[in-house]
């Protein structure tokens, strides 16, 4: 038998505190698994919804970049592609939820300005046009990879803190609750055995003396 499952005041008392902080852990946790929840909800609705606008910018994309190949030709514009320089403008940093870091996309590109990033005497407005347009599936595809990646930590630790809230509500709680009624049944047969002793004794002394 292990020594905290001796029949002791002292280990019924610890037990009882650690019932308590176990039940405690477990409130904590099932709010942080609601709220995990809440969070995975809003973000999978999000990416459905970045997913579907992608794909339709991803078309127009497509009809913009056909027009100005038919108006400008294809050495024209893989000419101007070739002039826009490359630039990490993008940039990772964490956002702190629930003790969890998502991670999230910072850039350092004014997207909503669509500037253009080559000669503009050289070109005309079918290839301005092509340039806005993927500048655009550029933006959504940057947030929608943001959520995406969002998704997979939260359901990671989504999956995590139930574990842990089951192990609790399982196991650990339950496992104090039988040691306490196991030291307290214990201790109430004591005081019994001691009760019953006690007037046996007098009972002795009582007959003694008469």
């Amino acid at each position: 038998m292990e020594n905290n499952n001796f029949p002791t005041k002292r280990n019924l008392i610890n037990a009882r505190h650690g019932l308590k902080l176990a039940k405690q852990g477990h409130n904590l946790l099932d709010k942080k698994r609601q709220v995990l929840q809440m969070e995975l909800n809003t973000a999978k609705l999000k990416s459905k919804h970045l997913k579907e606008k992608l794909t339709k910018t991803i078309s127009y994309a497509k009809i913009a970049i056909d027009d100005a190949e038919s108006f400008t030709g294809r050495k024209v514009i893989s000419k101007t592609v070739s002039e826009i320089p490359i630039s990490n403008h993008v940039k990772i940093y964490y956002l702190n939820i629930m003790g969890i870091n998502l991670p999230q996309v910072n850039t350092d590109k004014n997207f909503d300005a669509n500037y253009p990033q080559y000669v503009l005497g050289k070109t005309n407005i079918y290839i301005d046009n092509a340039h806005e347009k993927w500048l655009e599936v550029e933006k959504i595809t940057l947030i929608y990879a943001e959520t995406q990646n969002v998704v997979t930590y939260l359901e990671k630790e989504l999956r995590r803190t139930r574990k842990r809230t089951a192990a609790l509500e399982n196991i650990i709680i339950p496992r104090y609750e039988i040691r306490i009624k196991y030291i307290s049944e214990q201790l109430e047969e004591k005081e019994r055995d001691e009760i019953v002793r006690i007037k046996s004794i007098n009972s002795h002394a009582v007959f003694t003396k008469a």
